[in-house]
């Protein structure tokens, strides 16, 4: 092979190299997943890939998943929000505290988004109308003050006792009798469901509204 041939083919390489850049961009993260998933499997074959393994695992990462597209939407406007997870805390003590007081279970369900919606509210206003310099400065305040909101309503106890409505939401089970048989164990989590509900519409406003382009 003569000095030419080997300069054609490193040039070749490089380029499908270069051309390889932007497929590892937008695809490596699921590239390195799937990696992960096989060896896990490997490691674990009657254990990992099992119904009530991947079950379980939909209903740990379902309400991170939801929390990360909210986040995931901050970011997209060029801000960040270090408070979601004081948000999400302060809500669920707000929607129990709702509950134990013996409100109905509609009006209980209300609680948290409505929690939610006030401490953005907050984090919105203190960015635009009191103009401080940086999200990031606002959103690391918010989030010791809601945290220490959350603490203090709850006494920095749990609280437990929730109405089966409420209890669906999180631990809702949808039956697959029709599919595996009467009395079959396999369900899919209501909160798989709800994240992947979440999830369209998110798609639908970023993809299919004025506000997308």
């Amino acid at each position: 092979m003569d000095h030419g041939e080997k300069r054609l083919m490193d040039k070749n390489q490089e380029s499908l190299f270069v051309r390889l850049i932007p497929f590892f961009e937008r695809y490596g993260i699921l590239l390195l997943i799937l990696i992960m998933i096989a060896v896990l499997h490997l490691l674990q074959p009657d254990v990992f890939l099992s119904w009530r393994n991947v079950t379980n695992i939909f209903k740990q990462v379902s309400w991170q998943s939801m929390l990360a597209l909210g986040v995931f939407m901050v970011i997209v406007t060029a801000g960040i929000d270090l408070s979601v997870g004081s948000i999400i805390m302060l809500s669920l003590m707000g929607l129990a505290i709702a509950s134990k007081a013996g409100m109905p279970w509609y009006v209980v369900m209300l609680v948290a988004p409505a929690i939610g919606f006030l401490c953005g509210m907050f984090n919105g206003i203190g960015i635009t109308l009191l103009r401080m310099p940086h999200p990031f400065i606002m959103t690391l305040g918010t989030l010791y003050i809601f945290r220490g909101i959350g603490n203090l309503i709850s006494g920095g106890v749990p609280i437990t006792g929730f109405a089966e409505q409420i209890r669906v939401i999180g631990n809702g089970k949808i039956k697959l009798d029709v599919i595996f048989g009467e009395g079959a164990r396999e369900y899919i989590p209501t909160s798989l469901i709800l994240m992947i509900v979440i999830f369209f519409i998110f798609w639908i406003f970023l993809n299919h509204t004025p506000r997308s382009s």
